[in-house]
This record gives structure tokens, C-alpha cells and sequence, in this order.
């Protein structure tokens, strides 16, 4: 099931994002790092993906925003949130238009897998 799950991941913190990236891939998941807003919006626009987990604040812009670009040129892929700083009003208007889930960072990678796993089982 997760050969064919294709995650695109964006977050600017490159240790942990290629850390992520490598946990899931071990995992079975094909992984692609994108570590600015910009780079995930070229990514997102030349590949499909499964998934994606987007980091909250990027330097060149925010998850938020990107979120609903992505999900512009992706209809079906399934977001995921990570943040170091909450938003919970945010997170629920997110949700509101389709935000699978909003994991504070860190986060248990079984937790995020298993997140991962179930949306693509919707």
C-alpha cells in the first residue's frame, strides 16, 4: 500500500525534513523534500502526490496559504500540518475546507505514519 504513496514534504528546517523524510521512506512511502514554498509549488505543479505535509511557517511564505495552492492544483491529496507554534483557529478553519490533520512538531512518527495510512484509506 505505501509503494504507492508519494508524499510531498515541505519544510525549510533541512535536518529535520531529510530525518522525516528518511523515517518514511524506511517506512515504505516515496518521499519528496521540498524546503521552501516555492520549491513545494513547483513540485506540486510538475507531480502528483498522495499526500502532503506541510510545515506551518516556510520562509517564503506559510503553510497555510500553501496549503490551499496545493490543494488548488491537487484536489484529491490528502495535507498534513506541522507546527512548532499552534494555531487552533487556524487548524479549524483549515479543516473546514479539507486539512486531514494538524500534528504539533515533534511528533511520534508511528502517529504521523499512521495518519498518513488512514488517509489514504478514505
Amino acid at each position: 500500500m505505501t509503494k504507492d504513496a508519494r508524499i510531498l514534504l515541505v519544510d525549510d528546517e533541512k535536518a529535520f525534513a531529510d530525518a522525516l523524510a528518511k523515517r518514511l521512506d524506511r517506512r515504505g512511502f516515496s518521499v519528496q523534500v521540498a524546503y521552501s514554498a516555492a520549491e513545494a509549488r513547483r513540485a506540486a505543479a510538475e507531480s502528483s502526490y498522495t499526500a502532503a505535509i506541510l510545515d506551518v511557517n516556510l520562509p517564503d511564505g506559510n503553510g497555510h496559504a500553501l496549503f490551499n495552492e496545493i490543494t488548488a492544483l491537487q484536489p484529491g491529496i490528502r495535507v498534513l500540518m506541522l507546527t512548532g507554534y499552534g494555531d487552533l483557529q487556524k487548524a479549524f478553519e483549515l479543516g473546514k475546507k479539507g486539512l486531514y490533520r494538524y500534528f504539533g512538531k515533534p511528533c511520534e512518527i508511528e502517529e504521523l505514519e499512521q495518519a498518513l495510512l488512514s488517509s489514504m484509506n478514505e
